[in-house]
């Protein structure tokens, strides 16, 4: 049966997931468009539900994934273009989209398991401080997961990981490790802390050169808003505070861009090492 009432009220609660209330309340998020319903299928989400149109099997692909949803057992709702347009958030959605559980995590029990697997002592956690922008939030999400961390942790302020732009700039790499919403800079200093870790906190009022920094050991690396910066936590708290020089004179860099900086001077130390 094609769903073609907009006052459907399994399509107004989907709607309700448009807000970072609704999404808190239900436990899920929205995602919409074939290679992002792909990509979630690929790193084993649960998917909650399935939205889909008459446009989703016009292309051979969008076909292939219907066909996979039924075949792994999705609940699917078969609805007109308009009733799916209420629920997507773009202006021309593709024909699909998706609720999908939010993950729990316990991130004093995720680092013990990083460390129970023997996990080398390269590893790095990303908290990103205060950062509004969703847009950006995706993209440092998207280069985390390249740069190969192991998690990344949000502080209150932090913009939503589940914000639709921002699931849209993480290119579905939000699947593919672990992001940890509302941890306070105090509990997470006092993790690390009883760890052992590094702390590395960019910081454009800083002395040292981020490359100046054995990124080799276990560290937690901080990136804070381009207006706010850090929290005070956070650098009273560091090991090391570390800049990026900009002999063109910029005042700052998007953060995005500095976090891109940062992580990938990790990845530069630990696979191609000075000789």
């Amino acid at each position: 049966m094609v769903i073609t009432n907009l006052q459907n009220e399994q399509i107004k609660e989907l709607a309700k997931l448009h807000l970072r209330k609704g999404r808190q309340e239900a436990g899920a998020f929205l995602i919409e468009g074939v290679r992002f319903v792909e990509e979630a299928l690929k790193a084993g989400a649960k998917l909650e539900k399935i939205v889909v149109s008459p446009k989703l099997p016009e292309t051979d692909r969008g076909q292939e994934l219907l066909d996979r949803c039924r075949d792994l057992g999705c609940p699917i709702l078969e609805v007109e273009q308009r009733v799916l347009a209420k629920v997507a958030d773009t202006e021309n959605p593709q024909g699909v989209v998706a609720a999908v559980a939010q993950p729990r995590y316990s991130w004093p029990e995720l680092l013990e398991e990083t460390r129970s697997t023997g996990q080398s002592c390269q590893e790095t956690w990303l908290v990103v401080d205060g950062v509004q922008d969703p847009g950006n939030l995706g993209t440092i999400i998207r280069t985390a997961h390249a740069a190969g961390v192991s998690g990344i942790c949000l502080t209150p302020g932090t913009v939503d990981v589940y914000n639709p732009k921002a699931l849209r700039s993480t290119m579905g790499s939000v699947f593919h490790l672990p992001v940890l919403q509302g941890l306070a800079p105090q509990d997470i200093l006092e993790e690390v802390n009883s760890r052992d870790w590094q702390v590395v906190v960019g910081d454009v009022t800083a002395n040292r050169e981020y490359f100046q920094v054995d990124f080799r050991k276990r560290t937690l690396l901080v990136v804070g808003s381009e207006t706010q910066g850090p929290s005070r936590e956070f650098i009273d708290g560091a090991t090391h505070r570390v800049r990026i020089s900009m002999p063109g004179g910029a005042e700052s860099l998007n953060v995005a861009v500095a976090a891109g900086i940062l992580l990938f001077e990790g990845v530069r130390q630990t696979r191609f090492p000075c000789q």
